[in-house]
């Protein structure tokens, strides 16, 4: 049984692999164009100009800024009703968690849409504040759903010890926390920023040239040319965001 479950997840990240090999060979190519699967020809040009062009870094240092607070913000917002529907059995903190991960089934672009006529009519367009706020909307629910699957899997015998010491719910909270629950904390932190790292359409609908992210900087060649160089740098920057998150995900599968 073990044997064929590791058979099936050697298949599973051979297919998620394929298209990001695809993509990656574009890269190479000269023109950055479809003739690297014909020419045969590759060229470096692309990946020279990613490492002296000064806006991929400008891009990058926005990226990790609002990934980074909207990410800690949602986390912020979600913790609370967390701990209360999983310590105290809330059930206006579960149906409030239940509804923030809920959202996940909206369509991104219809959200999207949404944000870009809001942020226009309070000026927050193009703004770091702006973009932060409209991730939110992304994080939030990945928070939600992390953080509540996470903790209703540990059991609270070391809170209920706690409170039963003469500790209150919040010290007793912070126990349960530290003791068990640090490496979900790092987790929930890691799957929101790459979330928001990784959300195009805020990026596309929300951002210009004022406060460019990732996601934006690397499609500009296809909004622009259809040229598929944007492809080939969120395959790259979703490599390195596996190799920040892997690590991640198999403490927390250890420690469980």
């Amino acid at each position: 049984m073990k044997n064929a479950v590791n058979i099936l997840l050697v298949i599973l990240a051979a297919v998620l692999a394929l298209p990001l090999v695809g993509i990656a060979a574009l890269s190479l190519s000269p023109t950055y164009g479809m003739d690297i699967f014909t020419s045969l020809h590759p060229s470096t040009r692309w990946w020279r100009e990613l490492l002296v062009d000064p806006s991929w870094a400008v891009a990058l240092a926005n990226s990790a800024l609002i990934g980074s607070a909207s990410s800690l913000l949602a986390m912020v917002l979600t913790l609370p009703a967390a701990l209360a529907w999983r310590l105290e059995g809330s059930a206006s903190a579960r149906n409030a968690m239940l509804l923030a991960g809920a959202s996940l089934t909206f369509p991104p672009v219809v959200l999207a849409v949404g944000l870009y006529q809001t942020a226009m009519r309070v000026g927050l367009f193009d703004t770091a504040a702006g973009l932060a706020l409209a991730h939110l909307s992304f994080t939030i629910p990945i928070a939600a759903v992390v953080l509540s699957t996470r903790f209703r899997g540990t059991p609270v015998e070391l809170y209920l010890a706690a409170r039963s010491l003469g500790a209150g719910r919040m010290r007793a909270a912070i126990r349960w926390l530290s003791a068990t629950q640090r490496m979900t904390l790092l987790g929930c932190f890691a799957a929101a920023v790459l979330t928001s790292i990784s959300e195009v359409t805020v990026a596309i609908y929300l951002t210009d040239a004022s406060v460019p992210t990732i996601a934006r900087r690397a499609l500009a060649g296809v909004t622009r040319d259809l040229k598929p160089t944007g492809f080939a740098a969120l395959a790259a920057w979703l490599i390195l965001l596996c190799l920040l998150v892997f690590p991640v995900a198999r403490r927390l599968s250890r420690e469980r």
